[in-house]
């Protein structure tokens, strides 16, 4: 279920940025320039937060 939810708000945020922002008009450049800058917030995000969750899974909650 989780799953589910989360691909169906990905699938929002992406028409919400589409359509209200206007995104979908815009030339590839601006287009590509939004994907470039989100995905690289994910790989910081991943750096940052992946190891703590780790050293939960190995340590055990206290």
């Amino acid at each position: 279920m989780l799953e589910a939810l989360l691909i169906l708000s990905v699938i929002k945020s992406a028409l919400i940025i589409a359509y209200f922002m206007h995104l979908k008009f815009e030339k590839a450049l601006m287009r590509w320039m939004l994907v470039i800058s989100v995905t690289g917030c994910f790989v910081i995000m991943y750096f940052f937060f992946f190891p703590d969750a780790g050293r939960i899974l190995r340590l055990g909650v206290r």
